[in-house]
């Protein structure tokens, strides 16, 4: 739910400040506008539009006001009516549903296999020495800090390996013990003595 809630803000911000740029101060009456536009634009995902899973047919768009409109009954539909619309919604919605379903297992396992492929691999053993990426920048996984304050923070050594992923620390200088940090906050520690060696 929070990922999904941080998803729709990356798509919100750029349309609002493209939409607001002459006028700063209006972003919330666009709101309104931009809100219609995601609804009713299909999903990459699921091939359908969030307004149409939802209510089985598309909202009327500004050019369909330029339409005639068709003719309005005051006279409450009979009940042969309403199990005839009844029917064709969910004759509509139905192969809808399964086919939204698929779509997004199928982009589930493309997410996954794209976040797998670009995903460092990552393994240390007891007495190897690595810094930690600091949490205090980071926000939404991305670095939010000043751009002179540190990212990573050490050295550290590894003094257990608590499971296939996380680790407990002891800091070389202060030998403050950090448990359990995940493999992904570890990054190895290359001194000078190191580099040359390498080299």
């Amino acid at each position: 739910m929070c990922y999904s809630r941080e998803r729709i803000n990356r798509t919100l911000k750029p349309i609002l400040a493209s939409l607001a740029h002459n006028d700063s101060k209006s972003w919330d009456i666009k709101l309104v506008q931009i809100a219609f536009a995601l609804r009713t634009a299909p999903s990459e995902s699921t091939d359908h539009s969030p307004a149409f899973l939802m209510f089985g047919r598309h909202p009327r768009q500004p050019l369909d006001l330029l339409l005639r409109s068709p003719p309005v009954s005051d006279n409450l539909p009979s009940s042969d009516e309403l199990s005839i619309y009844r029917k064709r919604l969910l004759d509509d919605l139905l192969p809808a549903y399964k086919s939204a379903r698929e779509l997004l297992d199928i982009s589930h396992q493309t997410q996954a296999r794209n976040y797998n492929d670009h995903r460092r691999s990552s393994h240390f053993n007891p007495g190897d020495i690595v810094w930690v990426t600091s949490l205090s920048g980071i926000a939404m996984g991305k670095w939010r800090g000043s751009k002179m304050q540190p990212r990573r923070e050490g050295p550290y050594k590894i003094i257990t390996k608590l499971s296939s992923v996380t680790y407990e620390l002891e800091h070389l200088t202060s030998h403050r013990r950090l448990s359990p940090i995940h493999v992904e906050r570890l990054t190895p520690y290359y001194s000078f003595t190191t580099i040359h060696s390498i080299n």
